[in-house]
Order: C-alpha cells, then sequence, then structure tokens
C-alpha cells in the first residue's frame, strides 16, 4: 500500500467514525456512571476504564462538565477517589479500571468528560450524561 493509499485511508476511517482519534493515539478511555439519574443529595458514582495499544503512564485524569454553560473545568465540584490509584503505567491486555464519586451541586442536566493530557497530546473519554433531580423531602411523621 502507498503513503497516499495509507493516509487516504486513515482520512476515510476518521471521517466515518471507524477510528476515534484516542484510538489512533493508542488510548481509549471509557467513562460509565453508575446511576444516570440521581438526587442533588446523592453523589455520581462513575468509573473509567483505560484501554491502549500500546504502553502509557496514564495521568492523573481531569473532570470536565458541562451543565448548559460549555464543557469545563469545575473546581466546586467534589470529585473524590473512590479506587483510583495514583498514574500508573497502562500496558495492552490489562485494561486499568478507577472509580470516583461526584457530587454534583445542583438539580438539571450535566454532561460530563475525562480528559487525560500528555506532553503531545491530550485524549478524552466519551460524555456522559448525568441527571440530577432536587432531593425528595419526607413528610412529617405524627
Amino acid at each position: 500500500m502507498s503513503a497516499f493509499s495509507v493516509r487516504a485511508w486513515l482520512v476515510v476511517s476518521l471521517s466515518a467514525g471507524l477510528i476515534t482519534p484516542a484510538a489512533a493515539q493508542g488510548m481509549f478511555l471509557k467513562l460509565k456512571a453508575e446511576d444516570a439519574k440521581v438526587t442533588a443529595d446523592q453523589p455520581v458514582k462513575v468509573h473509567l476504564t483505560a484501554v491502549v495499544t500500546r504502553s502509557f503512564s496514564r495521568p492523573e485524569p481531569e473532570f470536565l462538565f458541562d451543565d448548559g454553560t460549555g464543557m469545563k473545568s469545575r473546581p466546586e465540584i467534589k470529585v473524590t477517589a473512590l479506587d483510583a490509584t495514583r498514574p500508573e503505567k497502562v500496558s495492552p491486555g490489562s485494561p486499568q479500571r478507577a472509580s470516583w464519586e461526584i457530587e454534583l451541586p445542583n438539580p438539571g442536566q450535566y454532561r460530563i468528560r475525562v480528559r487525560c493530557r500528555y506532553s503531545d497530546r491530550v485524549i478524552e473519554s466519551n460524555k456522559l450524561t448525568v441527571e440530577v433531580t432536587a432531593p425528595t423531602t419526607q413528610a412529617a411523621q405524627p
């Protein structure tokens, strides 16, 4: 296959969604929520799985949030590591998994994404959508 053919195949594959930009870079980040709907007084538990086609040292992930104002870092949102290990080497054949609890402050719909920054690239996970409802109040007991 000529160099032009390889480049043409890569461009067509990327535009058709056959290869994601993260896949082309050798790391895939998959973010998943335990529950897509919680009340404002409950944290959302999320799981991140990193799968690689070559060895990487995974940096500390950065959480991004969109509450309708755009995807951005929100330091006021509390993110607590549950079983997340410090950045470590991720190798092919052994996915790395980590979990966090996120306290979303207000009722509404949030989109959540994880970003890992390297010196030469940025790799982002899929976007999760989580709905936060107002906490239910219990009726007074007689």
